[in-house]
């Protein structure tokens, strides 16, 4: 089987699989949700068809799988994975018969069944070679190719088998197991002066050259410049080309190469400066296949530490001190300000590491070094580092130079001001007392405030405030409400964002935010936000016509982060173009496109739903509609939603088109479909109270909502509002399985540039002619409706307003001209409206008075003169006589109001009537004498009530 057959089977087998990137083991999607869900077999053809990818699969609960990864040793020093498990064998005893993998580099994946509790990866690799992947981990899986070139391979490819005890016990919170630590003692520390010697670099952001003096794999892509391949060169310059003249490095390391192209050389640097981060020591081991890394490492995660990280220089440096004082004691080199600085930074960020080096300077100098003179030197560096003079009020303080802050995500510069210390290494309290100054850490990243919100939708001027902030060598922000980010009690709540603040900080860390802000004020841009997408006013609309404006929605994180352009327009309308030659899917899409118009003609919402048998292309048609506006697996949702849920994303989508998927979902609750049909046609949600008192902000909504599934939305028994309300299709959308396939694979690069496109050409369209669209829809509207007299006006005017955007898209998207274009609308319109219901298909008077003619030719032997055990009333050549209880529990079986009904039949003379006496009112029961014969000599005549009905022969419904 080829890689897209074994991920379908892998999937099939109830797997959570991931797509990585091609020889190698990294994700090639951001994979976080596949944790917890699995995808389906149309995301996995997707992902896989037409491409070289390998096949990661996602281990836990999710899939039902843990996973034992033994590794073979890729260096002469490094533990083999096989031996450890040898002797875990001797110890327990052998594994059960369970399915296992060879990885490609001599080692195996065993896989045994998830226990039912959450047991997390854990890695031995450094003292076993073995590593355990539990929840949120994933493993390469067979048929991938290893970076070295091998295949992934099964070696027994059957049913996972119970984890064993011992696996268990290792796989707990705690400390190891006796047994582990018997089994695999820890390595012993090496002596300090076993250290291999490295190269002096410069502290702070060094020159480029620094790293290739002391990088090992720099050091192997400039001695095989020629021959080197792309990934290495790749992982090279992200990191080189991060440092001081890193750019001018970049392009003599890659000279020798053979293909050399300055233009193109500058390119892939900017991107990987742009949209990369540096290639870390371990990819650049376990990806690359690079075995010439030092034993036990540099001291770095990535090449670009060794200019970037200060605690590493620092080591450094002292090291190399250190070296000189062997060869020849001498004062002046512990008092030179470089090696005091970085005893500095040692006694700031290191304690253990500062005692340990003064004790071995003062091993090897003895008398010749007096430590309280050194000790108060180092003190003071240490202060002259931080900075800690307090500003005086209105001093302008110069802006805190670090390489850390070259690209912060804001343009403002940073000054010290007040109090506080802001440093690389965090935020910290500057107090003075008697002894000195001293520091309090407040937060062990840098934060800050870059940007601030005001909601300007709601009346309420919400506030909000974006805080950015430096950790783990990134830029990270989020954005929260502003009584969060300056109340201590709330502030706690950062912490799941990954601020490093807690309980016993978080006064501190509110009093610094107000003060930042404080001293900021006028720097600090402040923006102002909508919670929802579409128009907001005449001049807005999000996609695409944003101005100074931007969407926040706490509530909508991951439906607003799909709205985003993927790609080129010009792509897009190549795979989607051929799709439209089909009526369903150019109505669907035609559908998107209309959305925004609804608002402009006053249109009434509607429900635009194809229904039909599996892989007829439904959901490729309706992600290829949502692609007008952004990714659609982020802004799809499906009917396996509450009506709250729905309420709230359709307030959200606004002016956008709501995709729901999978009706058959919800097909056996059909109470609920149809509560869902008015509910969305409504427009709006309903009033709800709010948690601190008052009325929350109801939702509001302008829209077409499309849907798709295996059976209609309304049934026999639905209500003419149901069938109004909800245009229902059935057939294939897209009835080539390889252009729906197509369309799935084209959309997962390319998507949202359509509607935005769609939008600004609108928009100078209404600047020639504000009445343009409502003129244009009233002469489609005009046009259809004499053609189609006996449709739904309202299905009319749903398919005109598809009509007119199709017209508007084939011209501004697809570059047709206009009368090509306005052909094509009005034949999608025509083959549409003709499969739709009639007017008189859908009345609930005619329909109530088929299904009732029917019944009664059903039960025509309960319709007689002589009583017996069924008696349903009397029959004349002109009328059935129906007692009301019958008639009652007949129209009610069939789903109708016997009282709506019954009104009215009485104003279409359906029905006999009655007035009696002066008293006006109409009476839908009449009085009829009826020969009530018991027996033949006792015949009798009552006077009964009836609800009498015109048979077919004496009323023809039309």
């Amino acid at each position: 089987m080829n890689t897209l057959e074994w991920a379908i089977e892998y999937v099939r087998r109830g797997w959570s699989v991931i797509p990585l990137r091609a020889n190698g083991k990294e994700p090639a999607i951001p994979w976080d949700r596949y944790k917890a869900e699995r995808p389906t077999e149309q995301m996995i053809t997707a992902w896989f068809r037409g491409n070289n990818r390998n096949i990661g699969i996602v281990t836990g609960a999710v899939s039902s799988i843990v996973v034992l990864d033994v590794d073979a040793p890729s260096k002469t020093d490094e533990p083999d994975g096989r031996e450890s498990l040898d002797k875990l064998i001797a110890r327990f005893g052998p594994l059960p018969e369970t399915a296992v993998s060879l990885t490609g580099s001599g080692g195996r994946h065993i896989i045994f069944k998830h226990p039912g509790f959450e047991l997390r990866n854990f890695s031995k690799k450094k003292r076993t070679g073995l590593d355990f992947r539990g929840d949120g981990g994933y493993i390469v899986s067979p048929p991938s190719i290893h970076p070295n070139g091998n295949a992934y391979e099964w070696l027994d490819d059957v049913e996972p088998a119970e984890m064993p005890e011992w696996l268990k016990e290792l796989c707990a919170d705690g400390p190891e197991p006796e047994w582990f630590t018997e089994l695999f003692p820890p390595p012993q520390k090496k002596a300090s002066n076993q250290k291999k010697a490295k190269a002096e670099v410069v502290a702070g952001a060094g020159p480029a050259e620094t790293i290739l003096e002391n990088c090992a794999f720099c050091q192997h892509c400039r001695d095989n410049a020629a021959t080197l391949s792309e990934p290495e060169w790749y992982a090279m310059i992200t990191n080189i080309g991060r440092a001081a003249g890193g750019r001018e490095l970049v392009h003599e390391l890659s000279r020798p190469y053979p293909g050399y192209s300055p233009h193109e050389t500058d390119r892939k640097l900017d991107h990987a400066l742009q949209d990369g981060e540096p290639h870390t020591c371990a990819y650049i081991q376990d990806n690359l296949g690079f075995t010439g890394c030092p034993a036990g490492g540099c001291g770095v995660k990535a090449p670009i530490g060794f200019v970037t990280d200060s605690l590493l220089v620092a080591k450094v440096t002292v090291d190399s001190a250190i070296r000189k004082l062997r060869k020849e004691p001498r004062r002046e080199v512990v008092y030179d300000e470089e090696v005091v600085g970085a005893l500095a930074v040692l006694r700031n960020r290191d304690a253990a590491e500062y005692a340990k080096v003064k004790g071995e300077i003062r091993d090897i100098c003895g008398k010749l070094i007096n430590f309280n003179d050194l000790e108060r030197a180092v003190r003071q560096k240490q202060a002259e580092l931080k900075n800690l003079r307090i500003a005086q009020p209105g001093e302008q303080q110069p802006p805190i130079q670090a390489d850390w802050l070259r690209n912060r995500p804001f343009d403002f510069e940073i000054r010290r001001f007040g109090d506080w210390n802001i440093s690389e290494d965090g935020i910290a309290k500057v107090v003075f007392d008697e002894n000195g100054s001293r520091l309090i850490e407040v937060c062990s990243a840098p934060v800050f405030i870059s940007r601030r919100l005001k909601r300007v939708d709601s009346g309420l001027d919400e506030a909000r405030v974006e805080l950015a902030w430096w950790r783990d060598g990134e830029w990270q922000r989020t954005i929260v409400d502003a009584d969060v980010a300056f109340t201590a009690s709330k502030a706690t709540i950062l912490r799941k964002q990954d601020v490093p603040i807690n309980s016993e900080t978080a006064k501190l860390f509110v009093t610094y935010l107000a003060e930042f802000e404080r001293a900021y004020i006028r720097e600090i841009p402040l923006v102002k936000t909508v919670s929802r997408m579409g128009w907001y006013g005449s001049k807005h609309f999000f996609p695409g016509l944003e101005g100074d404006y931007i969407v926040d929605n706490a509530d909508m994180v991951r439906q607003l982060s799909g709205f985003h352009p993927s790609g080129e327009l010009e792509d897009w309308v190549k795979f989607i173009a051929p799709v439209r030659q089909y009526p369903i899917a150019r109505f669907m899409l035609a559908c998107a496109f209309a959305a925004p118009l609804m608002r402009l003609v006053n249109q009434r919402i509607f429900i635009f739903h194809a229904y039909g048998r599996s892989r007829g292309g439904k959901t490729a048609a309706l992600v290829a509609a949502l692609s007008v506006w952004g990714r659609p697996e982020d802004i799809i949702a499906n009917f396996n939603t509450t009506k709250v849920g729905l309420e709230t994303i359709a307030g959200f989508y606004n002016d956008l088109p709501l995709g729901l998927d999978e009706q058959q979902i919800a097909s056996r609750n059909q109470s609920f479909i149809e509560s869902l049909v008015y509910m969305l046609s409504m427009g709006k949600g309903r009033t709800r109270g709010s948690k601190g008192g008052g009325l929350r902000e109801y939702q509001q909504w302008k829209t077409i909502v499309l849907t798709t599934g295996e059976d209609p939305l309304s049934t026999d028994a639905s209500t003419a509002g149901v069938k109004s309300r909800a245009l229902e299709v059935y057939g294939a959308p897209i009835p080539d399985e390889l252009a729906a396939q197509r369309v799935h694979r084209g959309i997962s690069a390319n998507y949202g540039t359509a509607g935005p496109a769609f939008i600004r050409r609108l928009m100078d369209e209404l600047e020639k002619n504000p009445r343009m669209v409502l003129e244009d829809y009233e002469r489609l509207l005009d046009m259809l409706q004499e053609k189609f007299s006996e449709n739904l006006s309202s299905h009319v005017s749903a398919v005109t307003i598809g009509m007119l955007a199709d017209f508007y898209a084939s011209q501004w998207i697809f570059g047709q001209g206009e009368e090509k274009s306005f052909v094509e609308a009005v034949q999608m319109g025509e083959e549409i409206l003709a499969q739709l219901e009639r007017s008189a298909e859908t009345d609930d008077s005619l329909r109530a008075y088929d299904y009732l003619m029917s019944w009664c030719d059903t039960n025509a032997a309960a319709f007689s003169d002589r009583v017996q055990s069924i008696w349903y009333g009397f029959a004349t050549q002109d009328y059935y006589y129906i007692f009301p209880v019958v008639f009652d529990k007949a129209l009610r079986d069939g789903g109708f109001s016997p009282k709506r009904i019954l009104k009215d039949w009485a104003q279409m003379g359906v029905i006999k009537t009655e007035t009696r006496g002066n008293e006006g009112t109409v009476r839908y029961k009449v009085r009829e004498y009826v020969s009530m014969t018991y027996d033949d000599h006792h015949p009798r005549r009552d006077l009964k009530y009836f609800i009498a009905v015109k048979r077919p022969s004496q009323y023809e419904m039309n």
